[in-house]
């Protein structure tokens, strides 16, 4: 083969190589974007299954963070709460339920009465701990409307996870997690890969001893 025709061949294989390892790259990346893509809509298919399952409004899994409802439940119990209709709560039953006076606030309390005013119900409530029922005036009890769901069992110490991850450090330590699993499981393999094909696009130049130019002038020297 002459020297120009194998510099030609030798050039055109390269460039393809390199378009090739172009794709790999872009590859890589596309999987790892779709993994991210997967995982996060995994979370949010368990979130919208959990609560269509226990008919709640948010996820039916909270932690106890205080020690009124000792020694029913204690601080770091993680209770499970089952949505249900106002209508079926009974005297005795611990439910969750918006604070009439923070709708932001959960509180976990037992039921102690049960009022009807205008229609609507109201739950009496006391912390199992506390010395006296809760006053929620202007309101006779707790109004149906602001009524979670029951609470149907419990998981001791879990609930102290949830507590940690919900300080800022806690929520700190998930960024860093998932930022140091992305990393290893994508990013890492990705560098090796791109290391690899580097060392593999250096330009391979002709072969001295199978070259015939090459071979002539090897001759020449010896005559």
């Amino acid at each position: 083969m002459p020297r120009k025709t194998f510099v030609r061949a030798n050039r055109s294989l390269t460039s393809a190589f390199r378009k090739s390892v172009s794709l790999v790259r872009r590859s890589e990346l596309a999987k790892t974007a779709a993994m991210l893509a997967l995982v996060v809509l995994a979370e949010y298919a368990v979130f919208f299954g959990l609560r269509v399952v226990f008919r709640t409004e948010y996820l039916p899994f909270h932690p106890v963070s205080s020690g009124s409802m000792v020694p029913t439940l204690n601080v770091g119990d993680l209770i499970v709460v089952r949505g249900v209709e106002p209508q079926i709560v009974s005297v005795g039953e611990i439910i969750v339920f918006h604070s009439p006076r923070d709708r932001d606030m959960l509180i976990v309390h037992r039921v102690v009465g049960i009022n009807s005013q205008g229609g609507r119900l109201y739950f009496e409530t006391k912390g199992d701990n506390n010395p006296a029922k809760d006053s929620w005036s202007p309101y006779p009890g707790v109004p149906e409307t602001h009524l979670v769901g029951v609470v149907i069992g419990k998981v001791a110490y879990l609930g102290y996870v949830i507590l940690a991850l919900k300080e800022p450090l806690g929520t700190a330590a998930i960024i860093i997690l998932t930022a140091i699993i992305i990393i290893y499981e994508f990013m890492v393999p990705a560098m090796k890969k791109s290391r690899k094909t580097r060392v593999e696009e250096l330009p391979v130049g002709p072969n001295p001893v199978s070259c015939p130019e090459t071979r002539q002038s090897q001759l020449l020297k010896y005559i």
